[in-house]
């Protein structure tokens, strides 16, 4: 499925955040984990909750999906009463992560795998703590990636050390999991820590279904009881700033005024940087906390910033376009994991934007780019990556045609990506 997206001069009115995925896939999964029954409220209905959604099931939670209502009510179990011995989790990396650590717990031998993509995912540094913790597992053709068959029960506890600095889906996994083990354990983690921010986030969930972890203001030591027990809650999503900070980027790039609903800047997402980082390149931007609202208005030309996207690789693509756009040099660095995410989203920027005539540098750890470009039409690709796909139909209103393909990939994190573009002005229509 292609998106013709035309050159549109303004985009106007407001619109609501989609609920974040971060938080929807874990509080699912704590959910699953906890004996009684929890209420997640307002989730992100999702190809990728999905995956986690049916990851659960098939360890023997209860999921049942009240659309009108917009909750889940989720019975869990543990010890598991699983119903089949592979969890097939498609796209998503965050679950194939946490349930890969999760399986450490099965009763007997399970085989965690995705789609091809995943199936190219690095999972060696986790694979090697959980070992650490007495799990039984392995690649199947010992490359480090799935699938991933781990026989099981076989996490008792202990102690780890793992990089912080490949992805933070590893950290989050064993956080989530050790809680659960019969010993104490106690997870070092050495280089500098990336995406610390997801880290923040997981730690915020653990403690609403009730888990307690220690750990130091650095959060590279974090100190685990064994047998602790989740706890069923009642959770409501919080908006999505990493989905959302598409719709600002095209705001700015069109001198716009628009209204997004549904942010609570109270929670630690790091994304939410983004309203920083457009200020600091020009834009004017209103905050309500009372109504969790942000408004970005008319502004000024932009201009290029240099940044650390060590905590913040999600807002790469879209920062990549906001720097076409913006008068002088934009760098982006610190991000070398971004090479291990969907796609080499580093080399997937540089060559798309490439094609299209924007002078732009690629470099081991991020971009270079120089502004601002005028769009020179080509065909463009989107690397099976939602956040690419969503990217490059941004940089499309600036453009006299673009059509981007396999679009439907953007339904991973935000289902109504279209509807919101055509909702606020975007002319675009599917062909």
């Amino acid at each position: 499925m292609k998106l013709e997206v035309l050159n549109t001069k303004k985009v106007n009115g407001s619109i609501t955040a989609p609920p974040s995925k971060s938080y929807t896939h874990r509080a699912i999964i704590m959910a699953a984990l906890a004996n009684g029954i929890s209420i997640i409220k307002k989730p992100l209905m999702s190809e990728d909750i999905i995956s986690s959604i049916n990851a659960v099931k098939t360890l023997g939670a209860s999921v049942d999906i009240e659309e009108k209502n917009k909750i889940l009510k989720i019975s869990g179990c543990f010890p598991y009463k699983p119903i089949d011995n592979i969890i097939d989790t498609k796209n998503s990396g965050t679950t194939t992560r946490i349930i890969t650590a999760l399986c450490g717990f099965f009763p007997g031998t399970i085989t965690v795998t995705g789609d091809k993509s995943i199936q190219k995912r690095p999972m060696g540094p986790l694979l090697d703590s959980l070992k650490d913790l007495g799990v039984v597992c392995r690649s199947k053709y010992d490359n480090d990636c799935p699938p991933i068959i781990i026989k099981g029960p076989s996490l008792v506890g202990g102690k780890t050390s793992i990089p912080g600095n490949i992805s933070s889906q590893f950290i989050t996994a064993l956080l989530m999991a050790a809680p659960l083990a019969k010993k104490d354990s106690k997870i070092i983690i050495k280089n500098q820590i990336k995406s610390k921010p997801y880290i923040l986030i997981t730690l915020e969930c653990l403690k609403k279904f009730g888990i307690t972890i220690s750990y130091d203001d650095k959060l590279d030591n974090f100190q685990i009881s064994g047998e602790q027990i989740y706890s069923p809650n009642n959770y409501e999503i919080p908006g999505d700033f990493s989905s959302i900070a598409f719709m600002l980027a095209l705001a700015a790039i069109t001198n716009s005024t628009l209204t997004i609903n549904n942010l609570d800047m109270s929670t630690p997402q790091g994304d939410k940087q983004i309203i920083h980082i457009l200020k600091d390149m020009g834009c004017t931007i209103e905050i309500d906390e009372v109504q969790n609202s942000i408004t970005i208005k008319n502004s000024s030309e932009l201009r290029g910033i240099k940044l650390n996207m060590g905590n913040i690789p999600d807002l790469f693509p879209v920062l990549c376009i906001l720097g076409t756009f913006a008068r002088g040099k934009t760098i982006l660095y610190g991000a070398k994991h971004l090479r291990y995410k969907e796609s080499d989203r580093i080399r997937a920027m540089h060559d798309e934007l490439s094609k299209l005539n924007i002078t732009i540098k690629e470099n081991e750890d991020g971009v270079e780019i120089i502004g601002p470009n005028k769009i020179k039409p080509n065909t463009v690709k989107v690397y099976n990556d939602h956040r690419i796909a969503m990217a490059l139909t941004i940089l499309g209103v600036k453009s006299n045609n673009l059509c981007i393909p396999n679009i439907e990939i953007t339904r991973v994190s935000y289902p109504n990506f279209i509807n919101d573009l055509k909702k606020i002005g975007v002319k675009c229509s599917i062909i």
